[in-house]
């Protein structure tokens, strides 16, 4: 009789430890889509900074070109 006991509440501890691991489960699926949502956030500031930069970039080596160019003609009307 006390060994039915004892098993019945083992079953129902193990049966509690069981829910209470399935909520646990759901908080840190919640938790990680929030992470995941930050991170795709975060990618996509990524990928605007990159355009920026390439964008900056590319209007710096215009400019560095045309002050070339008007050094060439410094030089070429200096002679």
């Amino acid at each position: 009789m006390k060994e039915s006991g004892t098993i019945e509440q083992r079953i129902a501890q193990n049966e509690k430890d069981t829910q209470d691991l399935g909520v646990r489960l759901d908080a840190l699926d919640e938790e990680i889509g929030g992470h995941k949502k930050n991170v795709e956030d975060l990618e996509a500031q990524i990928a605007q900074s990159r355009e920026r930069m390439t964008e900056i970039n590319q209007q710096r080596e215009g400019l560095q070109l045309k002050v070339r160019e008007r050094e060439r003609a410094s030089r070429a009307g200096g002679r």
